[in-house]
């Protein structure tokens, strides 16, 4: 605890509200704590989503006392997240591997990384090149990101499900449609007469 002196001559005793308010800012912030995770790259095409992440129980586990959560970034590929994580999940104080289904838009061509917070009590296990267009990553509370040991390891069971957005026609444009195609039929009669 600190304390400190107000101008009214006052002393007010300040505990740990400083943290508190800088992680209540933005919607999922780092943590102290390094991040161990996947970078990819999304496919190419149009109105792209991520419909599942998934990593076995081979390539990331974690025992800890503390909560273990698994975020979604964007990554410039230049070693750097963007802004504020685009979703996040806990995991709870132990796990081994994980499904999430974040169901969030994706830029296609971007590059992204999904993040597991390390506390110490977590073990990561890649072996070769078995995603292209990302690798294993360990990234800091600043946002800055390295390759977790060679360029081309990935996690291991780590794998992606996509989907694309179709739009559908909303049932009043279905109505008005079938509503204009009724009027055209005594129209056609009776050019035909």
């Amino acid at each position: 605890m600190a304390s400190q002196r107000l101008p009214s001559g006052r002393s007010v005793r300040i505990a740990f509200a400083l943290t508190c308010s800088a992680m209540v800012l933005s919607s999922a912030p780092l943590k102290a704590q390094d991040y161990w995770g996947q970078s990819f790259t999304a496919p190419s095409g149009p109105n792209l989503y991520l419909q599942s992440v998934s990593v076995s129980d081979e390539g990331l586990q974690g025992n800890s006392g503390n909560m273990f959560t698994a975020q979604i970034f964007a990554f410039d590929g230049g070693g750097w997240l963007s802004g504020s994580s685009l979703f996040s999940q806990d995991l709870g104080p132990e796990f081994a591997g994980f499904t999430l289904s974040p169901n969030i838009t994706l830029s296609s061509g971007q590059m992204y990384a999904v993040l597991v917070n390390q506390d110490g009590g977590m073990s990561i296990s890649t072996y070769g090149d078995f995603y292209a267009g990302g690798s294993a990553v360990r990234c800091n509370a600043a946002k800055a990101c390295v390759h977790l040991f060679d360029a081309d390891d990935d996690v291991i069971g780590f794998s992606l499900g996509f989907g694309s957005i179709t739009t559908t026609p909303e049932p009043g444009s279905m109505a008005l449609l079938g509503l204009g195609l009724a009027f055209m039929v005594p129209v056609l009669r009776r050019r035909r007469r």
